[in-house]
């Protein structure tokens, strides 16, 4: 048990005017403010009238001598020198007492020779904190443990989050013993024991009159990525505390860093990031570890996402979207429904029809990163293995370094590309080029271009300039200075904002188990990080037996059509991609298309010429939607063979809808190609038995601009 400091004030007399009354209060340990600290406990008496703090006004003295004036100290020393009731004052007629409610000294004491006094020095109690300390909880990111140990075993201790709000005690029984304080809450910890001083754990250790440990919420964690495509991304992590006090005691809220959760930094900046889906990782110092995930996605990745499977492909396919009908949301359309999902009164199941000795082949474009292709069976099981994808193309993240002439065009830089070094993404010499004025294929609007010396800007203008006869590209970069030569230009860039995919389909030593049908369909998944997921599915194909397909069961009622084109418009036929399908028709007429050119005279009539050419009608089995537009578009390919036979579309094909159903009938007239019988043409002379050939000199110029034979 302590002794506390008093100091015992005895007034002999009435105070006169002038007379003062000075002694220090003394805290030794931390204390006010966390340091030890001395404050003057002054007061003067005046027989004017009170006006400012620490002056006492003289009243008329009672009967017993200094009884009034120790009646006033009384008064107005709790009002001035103790209105936080540190201290206890009582008086018994002319004798103050005051006594420290804390381990306080009084000293110093000096006054007028009206008073006396007597100091008593405090006694420390023997029940103090001996040390506390911090320490990982069993739920690091909602508390911490303060670990306690006093220099005696201790009855009881409280948790309160307010100075002076009361609470249960909890009984103690170990020394040391470990209180779990909860984050984000200022917390008082009190330890008693019976007889003793109360002890303020944090005050009497870390000079803080409460705890406060900060909490990191997932949300108040703020990622910046700054992008940049050719030195990669740079991400900044900040965590902030709203509505959180600073932590105490100070320096417990160090925080380290990590994106593989195993190797931690102070820093809060990654630097060099690819494009991809990335977790960071918070810690504190007491094992508090919160993540969240963010992603980088470069100039590359903002392209607008694609996916297209054109529709002159042997297969239709539609995108299985949900529709929803709102104003911008998705609506049903002929690019998200197959045949039997039409907005039609009657409809009517696609007929694409298969030898099982065929093979097809499909092209699909796409800027997402992994495409897969099964057959599913009529009741949507998967039947195989994926099919075999082939990427045909390289579009997409091309680099291209080059040695370029940074100029002035219009006080903007620009660059334009003579002869000189192609470099690698090291910057090492891989080649050489020859542009002649002309511009690499990089040289695109919106592309970011890297300009040693000047930074990475996008381009914003394609130009030609007339001064120096070459094209050049112009960035939104101020520069008037001369030409210079051999500025190494980077970039990343798209040729097309897609890649070209194709695979074979073949139909042979299919196990279509569960069905008794020989029907498939072909699923196509698409998937990207930052754009999601693509699903297509065909319409579900009928497989022929080759041992049942006879004159007699289908044979004379389908025609085999390949088709394909020299462009590269919605399919690149540049990587050599035929079509192939079958179509069932109800008609087909072998026709003779005459074309005569007569002259009429007034006395004769000759035939100048006439050309015969062997040609088709055929009339169509009634097809639905997908069908009509699969067969317009093979009718009208640039190379068109049916049943081995070349044709070419002669004029208009002739559609019609059949009332409220989902078919279509088709009609066409053809013309066989390389196949015409010319009547009244000259043909071809050949050789007789005195044929000799005859060879003339070539021309030779002269001097005088003759020609010489």
């Amino acid at each position: 048990m302590d002794t506390k400091g008093k100091i015992i004030i005895t007034f002999t007399s009435d105070a006169l005017n002038t007379n003062v009354i000075n002694f220090d209060r003394y805290n030794a340990t931390a204390g006010d403010g966390g340091v030890p600290s001395t404050i003057s406990m002054n007061t003067t008496y005046t027989t004017a009238a009170r006006t400012q703090t620490k002056f006492i006004q003289i009243l008329n003295p009672t009967l017993t001598a200094g009884e009034q004036s120790a009646i006033a100290y009384q008064n107005y020393f709790n009002i001035d020198q103790n209105f936080s009731k540190l201290m206890t004052l009582t008086r018994s007629a002319n004798v103050i007492t005051i006594e420290a409610t804390n381990n306080w000294s009084f000293i110093n004491f000096s006054s007028s020779s009206f008073v006396t006094s007597s100091i008593t020095a405090p006694v420390p109690d023997t029940f103090q904190l001996d040390a506390a300390s911090l320490s990982v909880s069993s739920t690091p990111c909602d508390t911490i443990d303060v670990n306690i140990l006093m220099t005696e075993q201790a009855d009881s201790y409280s948790i309160t989050f307010a100075r002076f709000s009361s609470a249960p005690t909890v009984a103690v029984t170990t020394n040391p013993f470990t209180v779990s304080v909860p984050r984000a809450v200022g917390t008082y910890i009190n330890v008693f024991k019976s007889g003793s001083t109360t002890i303020n754990v944090p005050l009497s250790q870390w000079g803080e009159e409460f705890l406060y440990f900060r909490k990191i919420y997932q949300e108040n964690i703020n990622i910046v990525v700054n992008e940049n495509i050719l030195l990669g991304a740079t991400v900044v992590v900040n965590v902030s505390y709203s509505n959180q006090l600073s932590e105490r005691p100070s320096n417990t809220n160090v925080l380290s860093y990590s994106l593989d959760g195993t190797t931690y930094s102070t820093s809060n900046v990654f630097s060099a990031l690819t494009s991809g889906t990335y977790t960071v990782y918070i810690k504190d110092i007491f094992n508090c570890i919160v993540q969240k995930e963010f992603q980088v996605v470069s100039s590359a990745e903002t392209r607008s996402r694609f996916f297209e499977i054109p529709k002159l492909n042997s297969i239709t396919f539609g995108r299985n979207e949900t529709w929803n009908g709102l104003q911008n949301g998705i609506h049903k359309n002929r690019n998200n429904t197959l045949s039997l999902l039409g907005i039609q009164d009657f409809q009517f199941e696609e007929k694409l029809i298969v030898r099982n000795t065929d093979t097809v082949r499909i092209q699909f474009k796409s800027n997402y990163t992994t495409h897969n292709a099964k057959y599913q069976n009529c009741l949507g099981n998967n039947i195989s293995n994926n099919l075999v994808i082939e990427k045909m193309s390289n579009n997409l993240d091309l680099f291209e370094s080059l040695a370029s002439v940074v100029f002035s065009y219009n006080q903007n830089l620009a660059l334009y590309f003579e002869s000189g070094n192609v470099y690698d993404t090291g910057g090492t010499v891989i080649a050489q080029y020859e542009l002649n004025g002309n511009l690499p294929d990089s040289a695109i609007i919106g592309t970011s271009v890297d300009i040693s010396g000047f930074g990475v800007y996008p381009i914003v203008d394609i130009v030609y300039d007339e001064q120096r006869n070459k094209r050049a590209i112009v960035f939104d970069l101020s520069y008037n200075g001369v030409d210079q030569s051999n500025v190494i230009m980077k970039a990343y860039y798209d040729l097309l904002p897609f890649e070209v995919y194709e695979m074979d389909i073949p139909f042979n030593n299919l196990i279509i188990q569960g069905t008794t049908k020989k029907e498939v369909r072909i699923y196509i998944n698409a998937t990207h990080p930052i754009y999601g997921t693509v699903d297509e599915y065909s319409e579900y194909i009928s497989i022929l037996e080759e041992e049942v397909y006879t004159e007699q069961n289908g044979l004379n009622n389908l025609l085999a059509i390949n088709y394909y084109n020299q462009n590269n418009k919605s399919i690149f036929y540049l990587y050599g991609i035929k079509h192939f399908m079958r179509a069932e028709f109800v008609n087909f007429e072998t026709t003779i298309i005459d074309e005569s050119d007569v002259s009429q005279g007034d006395l004769k009539t000759f035939l100048l010429d006439s050309t015969l050419h062997e040609g088709a009608n055929i009339t169509f089995a009634d097809m639905t939607y997908n069908m009509k537009i699969k067969l317009s578009l093979a009718l009208s390919s640039e190379s068109l063979f049916i049943n081995g036979l070349g044709y070419v579309k002669n004029g208009n094909l002739t559609i019609e809808q059949i009332e409220n159903t989902n078919l279509y009938s088709v009609s066409c007239e053809l013309i066989r190609t390389n196949e015409s019988f010319d009547v009244n043409g000259e043909g071809n002379l050949g050789r007789n038995e005195n044929y000799a050939s005859r060879f003339i000199p070539k021309l030779v110029t002269g001097n005088n601009n003759y020609l010489k034979i």
